[in-house]
């Protein structure tokens, strides 16, 4: 019995040890996408995920738009999405950005950019020039 019993202690230190030389090696990917056309027209993406040797994953993702009108006006925008999330439970925090410029063919331009962080607006910024 204690022979039995000794072994038993033995493959359960064995199999609860396992975790602790689980592989935390830092990690990182990344993809682009590109596309454009004849009209100047132009768009890319690019996303990107790492993780830390603590376990901490980190994700962003950047879109960049241009549009030419065939009145002479250009639309550019600019997205931007990021998340932290540290190893366990409710801790993950993102932040997106958008910028927006539009510059019309009679020279006038509108910008816009925002900013929200866990969800919350924190910038707001809307300006015109003429």
């Amino acid at each position: 019995m204690t022979k039995t019993t000794s072994l038993l202690t033995a493959v359960a230190m064995i199999a609860l040890a396992a975790p602790a030389f689980a592989d935390d090696t830092p990690s990182s990917t990344s993809q682009t996408k590109e596309e454009s056309d004849a009209n100047g027209n132009y768009y890319k993406k690019t996303t990107t995920e790492s993780t830390d040797a603590a376990g901490t994953t980190s994700e962003s993702t950047k879109k960049v738009k241009v549009k030419h009108a065939s009145n002479g006006d250009v639309k550019k925008t600019v997205e931007s999405e990021s998340s932290t999330d540290p190893k366990g439970l409710w801790n993950k925090t993102t932040a997106s950005s958008s910028t927006t410029e539009e510059q019309k063919a009679d020279g006038s331009t509108n910008y816009h950019h925002t900013k929200k962080i866990n969800g919350t607006t924190v910038e707001d910024d809307k300006t015109q020039t003429n």
